[in-house]
């Protein structure tokens, strides 16, 4: 499996990951941003990008590691307050730590060597008249890709 496919299969496995977890039930669960499509808790799977890639044995042949980061963000427009926002914001955030911790292999074990949440942040603004809270998370994936013949 090349860099590319493994980077889109965490993806995939990622997205059917969060559609599964009972605590995203009724939260919108995005491959990448929804554009017009936006309701007002969405769990957003973003942009991957590579972090750092071990050398492949000689000719090409056998296997190497492979790191990269998949964005992911958690976001909520509520009409209420700014900490009731933040709130709901931390509870999507919460759900998804939770479930790649509990999967760290995404359902793809003889690729995926880990994916965990490496970095977290609050945002918090004023859209549409309401409050909005997002926490983007990096989700680091350490990969075992397969080379040559």
């Amino acid at each position: 499996m090349t860099q590319s496919e493994a980077m889109l299969a965490a993806k995939e496995a990622l997205i059917a990951l969060l559609q599964s977890e009972a605590d995203l039930a009724g939260v919108q669960i995005a491959w990448s941003h929804p554009a017009g499509n936006m309701q007002r808790r969405v769990v957003i799977v973003g942009n991957s990008r590579r972090v750092r890639q071990e050398p492949g044995p000689p000719l090409g042949r056998g296997s190497r590691e492979a790191y990269w980061r998949l964005e992911v963000v958690a976001n909520v427009l509520h009409k209420g307050k700014a900490e009731d926002a933040a709130a709901q914001a931390v509870e999507l955030a919460a759900a998804v730590e939770k479930a790649i911790a509990e999967n760290t292999e995404l359902g793809i074990p003889a690729t995926i060597l880990y994916a965990q949440v490496t970095d977290a942040d609050l945002i918090e603004s004023v859209r549409d008249g309401a409050r909005e809270a997002e926490i983007p998370l990096d989700v680091t994936i350490r990969a075992r890709l397969r080379t040559g013949a």
